[in-house]
């Protein structure tokens, strides 16, 4: 049996999560009804070839709310490494929570993509829905790339960046740098540590952190100690009660 102060935070993990969603926008994609030829389709990939500031076949190998780390298949465009991390699309807010928007692509674990990445540079490019970005199923579309730049290895001189997502009652919420022999306590520092403010709909919960990791294979949400070790793309939910405010 677990002793009761563990299994009053495993219990609380799924309120964790329940105040931490993210607050959606709606897309709406505009296309015709009709396939295009591929005359018109290639002219397509040109374009989106042009505004993309990568486009490459990964696989997910890991996440968390903010981040999205592939590894890395085939180049077109963009100076890639073996593995990239990117942006999911959703921001951490200054309250703690996490903006989204349906016009995020979304990715699961273990299956291959071809993506379409778009932005300023590798910290801030993101995929979006309609766009060329899907599952590969079909190489088709892989020809006509091929036809618009040449297929490249990715390169395995260039390391990934390496962060953990910080969220929920902390000062700086958002993605701090991963380091070897990282803890909790690191994280929350660099986070800018604990919001003097507290959010009414965390009430009723004790003074907590959960990490969340989601690799192949396994989902592990825990409660983390203030030395709990912290791996790369590692979620910290920080949680705070009003209990000290209303004594």
């Amino acid at each position: 049996m677990l002793f009761p102060r563990i299994a009053q935070a495993m219990a609380l993990t799924a309120a964790v999560l329940a105040l931490l969603p993210a607050n959606a926008e709606g897309c709406s994609c505009v296309g015709t009804p009709d396939p295009p030829g591929a005359l018109q389709l290639t002219r397509e990939l040109e374009t989106e070839v042009h505004k993309a500031f990568a486009v490459f076949i990964g696989e997910p190998i890991a996440r968390n709310a903010l981040t999205i780390r592939f590894r890395v298949n085939a180049v077109w465009k963009g100076d890639l490494g073996t593995e990239v991390v990117m942006s999911t699309g959703s921001k951490a807010m200054e309250d703690g929570t996490i903006m989204s928007s349906s016009c995020d692509a979304s990715f699961l674990l273990a299956k291959v993509y071809l993506v379409f990445a778009y932005g300023e540079n590798l910290e801030t490019m993101a995929a979006r829905q309609c766009s060329f970005t899907s599952e590969l199923r079909d190489g088709g579309i892989l020809t006509l790339l091929d036809g618009i730049a040449p297929r490249r290895h990715a390169s395995a001189d260039i390391a990934p960046r390496a962060f953990v997502a910080v969220v929920g009652n902390v000062r700086k919420p958002g993605l701090v740098d991963w380091q070897p022999g990282m803890t909790v306590a690191d994280a929350l520092q660099l986070a800018g540590g604990v919001a003097p403010r507290i959010r009414k709909e965390l009430a009723y919960l004790v003074p907590m952190s959960l990490v969340m990791r989601t690799r192949i294979g396994a989902s592990d949400r825990f409660p983390a100690s203030a030395t709990t070790a912290l791996q790369p793309d590692d979620q910290l939910a920080v949680a705070s009660d009003l209990v000290s405010e209303r004594r």
